[in-house]
């Protein structure tokens, strides 16, 4: 009686875990399905292909666990190799690590930020760049950045436009030109709009804006970096564009956040804790080795 109803719960729990991965997989590949239609065309090469890695993985993972609760039907049980318990902890283990993380980076990530003032005499807008289609137009986080900040433009006349975003590996231009006509499409006028076209990162955003101002105002460098400024992007990437606006000598900085896709939610916000453990790790190792 007692081995039946070891052999049950094997059963149950073998079954249980199969089925789970296999949802996890369909849910990674689907909705990596769903990006590629809703861009209309795959995905290039970036932080969006984790989906069908992470597919493939755990259909991987269920597979193995569905040959082993066959097994435990037909009566044959086979304990876990070492191996196999090595690397079904290592799999627990990185699983709670995502969690974890992923719950104490959103608290930052999600946490309020120093909005525009009515007497915050505002003259600059830095809007981040989104990506850009291979056609040359803006991808649809770059869009809704462009429209949030077309809204803001609208309501303050006096207010400049710094688009910035270098040209990637498979744009045909650097993505700022391609943000300037949307942005002249949404009827801010091209003498109120400043492109950036040689950065690659976030930070490179703000060292080659605050270089655009003081180019544009006939100031330093660094006094452009006590000028008040906004900053404009999605809702996911706020938080960590004002610390690295603060690390990069900005004193005086304002965000505006843009609405993320309900579509993209998942991806960009796992890839903003990826981002957010990626720059913390860096500082960690600078501050440890200095």
């Amino acid at each position: 009686m007692k081995t039946g109803k070891y052999k049950k719960k094997k059963h149950n729990s073998c079954k249980i875990i199969s089925a789970a991965c296999y949802c996890c997989a369909a849910f990674c590949l689907s909705y990596f399905v769903l990006l590629a239609v809703a861009d209309y065309s795959l995905p290039y090469p970036g932080f969006s292909y984790v989906w069908p890695v992470g597919g493939v993985f755990f259909f991987a993972v269920g597979r193995f666990w569905q040959k082993r609760c066959r097994l435990i039907e037909h009566d044959i049980f086979m304990p876990l190799t070492r191996g196999q318990k090595f690397w079904n902890g290592v799999f627990v283990f990185i699983l709670i690590c995502m969690c974890s993380l992923s719950v104490y980076e959103l608290q930052f990530i999600l946490r309020p930020y120093n909005q525009p003032t009515v007497d915050a005499n505002i003259r600059y807008v830095i809007v981040l760049g989104g990506g850009t289609r291979s056609d040359g137009t803006v991808g649809n986080g770059a869009a809704a950045r462009l429209r949030t900040a077309a809204d803001y433009m609208h309501k303050h006349q006096e207010t400049v436009a710094i688009l910035t975003e270098g040209k990637g590996p498979f744009s045909p231009e650097p993505g700022a030109l391609g943000m300037k006509r949307y942005l002249e499409g949404r009827g801010i006028l091209s003498r109120r709009i400043l492109c950036e076209t040689e950065s690659q990162d976030t930070v490179q955003n703000f060292l080659y804006s605050a270089q655009v101002i003081a180019q544009t105002e006939g100031i330093s460098v660094d006094m452009a970096k006590k000028l008040p400024v906004l900053i404009v992007t999605s809702a996911s990437h706020l938080q960590r564009s004002l610390y690295l606006a603060s690390q990069q000598g900005y004193e005086n900085v304002y965000g505006l956040a843009s609405p993320v896709p309900l579509l993209n939610v998942p991806n960009v916000y796992l890839r903003e804790v990826c981002s957010m453990v990626k720059l913390q790790l860096r500082e960690w190792i600078q501050t440890r080795w200095r």
